[in-house]
């Protein structure tokens, strides 16, 4: 996603069609939608503030981090027939020392599994 319009739909919609997750470091928001007209099924969006990762390098390599782990788990979820539109948010600081890459690319990957896996019983069921 690239426009901030995008972002603000997603992010407050409420109802049935909304998937909200949550994990250590992260939280999903998705949009479940009708066909996509630009032929798009899913859409990625990123965002990490500065109240949680105050360099710039650090907002940049989290965001690096995620975009991987949703383009390695895009194939995976596309099977399950669903058009989405998803944001990844960082919901805390990040640690000083440490190697939190890890970590946060773990957390990325479970949380997009439970997301495929509540799609796939939401299409089943429809």
């Amino acid at each position: 996603m690239i426009k901030s319009a995008s972002y603000g739909v997603v992010l407050s919609s409420r109802g049935p069609k909304t998937v909200r997750l949550s994990s250590r470091w992260l939280t999903l928001t998705a949009l479940l939608k009708p066909e996509s007209e630009t032929g798009e099924r899913l859409r990625f969006g990123f965002t990490v503030g500065k109240a949680n990762a105050h360099r710039g390098v650090d907002r940049v390599l989290v965001k690096r981090i995620l975009r991987e782990s949703a383009r390695l788990s895009k194939p995976a979820l596309a099977q399950s027939n669903v058009c989405a539109d998803v944001v990844l948010r960082l919901k805390c600081r990040l640690p000083k020392l440490g190697s939190f890459k890890q970590e946060l690319r773990q957390d990325c990957d479970e949380l997009l599994l439970r997301f495929g896996g509540i799609v796939k019983k939401a299409v089943q069921d429809a």
